[in-house]
């Protein structure tokens, strides 16, 4: 018997809120004190394409995913076998290989699925998703409306999962009611009715005494962060003191603005949505030349277009902006929702030429916080770009956090210009004497330098 140290998947087309369900998952179990890392894999469309959730649960910190599952949550037929039977070339062949040895998997009896001539070493259990769903809703008066709340399957395939490991049910209600708040706190009632009935089913209908994986909480569950990675990247620039966020809409760079934009209000933070990047990096060059701590986000085809706005910071010795580059599958367009760390090459030979920038690549969610907070302070230190290169893991992974720390936390503006080291200087030189040789000024318009009654030019001093 293996005790809080589980895998647990959920398979299915996307749109059938498989992120909801794994989420709710996660939160349950850090609530309970355990800790979590999960990440999504998904295709760049909104409905239909087949995507998977995973979530690693353990005592202690984990900082990655395992390729194998204990648990497998499949709301279709394609995350159990694969697409090779609607497709003539197959593009997966579904997650049952990935399941450990004497894992479960748990999924929907209408899908048509036949365990015979199988793997023998699994537990499987088949659940009536809808059935389930449509026995909640007749206990408020809604049985015939059963279709319509057809994506209440992810909410019943957890419900499941849970009386399989032996999880308390109470604690994932409790998330699922907080997802469900104001006018929509009925809705949460129905989703937590419907998982409670598939949790009730699994432990009346199979022996779950025998299944090797168990998850408990702790007695005494200390807080701890849980968080996404672009929002770690959001947090550590209203650390820092951002004031100006520019983007344009691009996967997986998107959500750390739309993230910033909801806080816009409460951090004396202006988050603008521009017409192309080009836009984008020079509207936040404009602002970094203005003093203000100004930034932007992109991925690998918009950093494509900010290139001269990178020299263009870099030539004029702007104070930055800070520029977090989110990586992914290239090129061209790529993959753009798929993990893949090959612009280093780009970031440090942006545009024409070579000139003066940093590039800062942290390895997890406590260096994107730490390289993130100390870019804008190198920015205005040594007047120049800063570019944080991310990516789409980094940037979607689900995880437990202590606690976000900075070793280094003072924000360093550099030198700030006051005013008081300007200094007027008399303008004499070899045509200054009286009348004798008229100077000129830049236009070629001539003019007696010692009849003129202002300062001509002003010296920075030491």
């Amino acid at each position: 018997m293996q005790k809080n140290q589980l895998t647990w998947m959920i398979g299915g087309p996307q749109g059938s809120g498989i992120n909801a369900s794994a989420e709710v998952f996660a939160k349950a179990c850090s609530r309970a004190g355990l800790r979590i890392y999960a990440n999504i894999e998904y295709h760049s469309n909104i409905m239909g394409k087949h995507s998977f959730y995973r979530v690693r649960v353990g005592d202690e910190d984990v900082r990655s995913y395992r390729d194998k599952t204990d648990i497998l949550v499949a709301l279709d037929h394609e995350t159990l076998a694969g697409d090779g039977d609607h497709r003539r070339w197959p593009t997966h062949y579904g997650h049952l290989h990935e399941v450990n040895e004497g894992g479960g998997v748990i999924y929907d009896g209408e899908i048509g699925f036949d365990i015979a001539g199988g793997r023998t070493d699994l537990h499987f259990r088949a659940v009536p998703f809808m059935e389930l769903i449509k026995k909640a809703l007749e206990e408020v008066g809604k049985g015939e409306q059963a279709r319509r709340y057809e994506v209440m399957k992810n909410t019943v395939g957890l419900g499941a999962s849970l009386a399989l490991c032996d999880y308390p049910f109470d604690l994932v209600a409790e998330v699922i009611r907080s997802q469900f708040k104001g006018k929509r706190s009925e809705v949460g009632e129905l989703n937590v009715r419907a998982a409670r009935l598939a949790f009730e089913y699994v432990k009346e209908h199979f022996d779950t005494s025998k299944f090797p994986y168990t998850l408990k909480p702790y007695p005494e569950p200390k807080a701890r962060i849980v968080a996404k990675g672009y929002e770690i990247h959001a947090i550590a620039k209203l650390k820092a003191g951002c004031a100006f966020q520019t983007y344009y809409p691009i996967s997986p760079a998107t959500d750390e603005s739309v993230f910033l934009e909801r806080q816009q209000r409460d951090y004396n933070l202006l988050v603008v949505q521009c017409e192309d990047e080009i836009s984008s990096i020079n509207m936040a060059v404009g602002a970094a030349h203005m003093g203000v701590r100004a930034s932007t986000a992109t991925s690998g085809p918009g950093f494509a277009l900010m290139v001269e706005g990178i020299g263009f910071a870099s030539i004029t010795e702007a104070p930055g902006p800070v520029l977090i580059l989110y990586q992914r599958g290239g090129p061209s367009t790529g993959m753009p929702t798929r993990q893949e760390q090959g612009d280093l090459q780009f970031a440090l030979h942006p545009a024409q030429g070579d000139f003066p920038h940093l590039v800062i690549a942290p390895g997890d969610l406590r260096e994107c916080y730490q390289d993130t907070f100390s870019a804008f302070n190198w920015a205005e230190r040594y007047q120049m770009p800063i570019i944080v290169l991310s990516d789409k893991k980094l940037a979607s992974v689900y995880t437990t956090i202590d606690k976000l720390e900075l070793m280094y936390d003072q924000i360093d503006r550099g030198e700030i210009f006051t005013g008081s080291e300007w200094t007027p200087v008399a303008a004499k030189g070899p045509n200054d004497q009286g009348t004798q040789a008229p100077g000129h000024n830049g236009n070629g318009h001539k003019l007696d330098l010692a009849n003129v009654k202002e300062y001509l030019r002003y010296a920075l001093t030491d």
